[in-house]
């Protein structure tokens, strides 16, 4: 699994940070600029660069479905988080996107 990060987001810096040795399966970090992120961008077609992209099995997911999507397979009790995954979609980005904006507050 791929992750893709903006790692001019302090926030999102910080983020990964705590949740890297959280998570259960082998997972790769990339910064956006990086040689390799700007590589798995263009490959993978990803057109959303405002979000963090998560990437598993050839198949990309931004927002909050990649936050999910990491969550899953995170340790527990953190893992429990899942059962968000009831909510649907919109509800999950808009919460995201909330986030994202007032990042600075957190």
């Amino acid at each position: 699994m791929k992750i893709i990060y903006d790692d001019s987001c302090s926030f999102c810096c910080m983020i990964v940070k705590k949740t890297s040795s959280l998570i259960n399966k082998k997972y790769n970090f990339y910064l956006f600029k990086s040689k390799k992120g700007i590589y798995l961008i263009k490959k993978h077609k990803i057109k959303f660069k405002n979000s963090v992209v998560c990437l598993e099995d050839n198949k990309a997911s931004h927002k909050g479905e990649a936050v999910l999507n990491i969550i899953k397979n995170m340790k527990k009790p953190y893992s429990f988080l899942y059962a968000f995954r009831i909510l649907p979609n919109w509800f999950i980005n808009n919460l995201y996107m909330f986030v994202a904006k007032n990042r600075h507050l957190f």
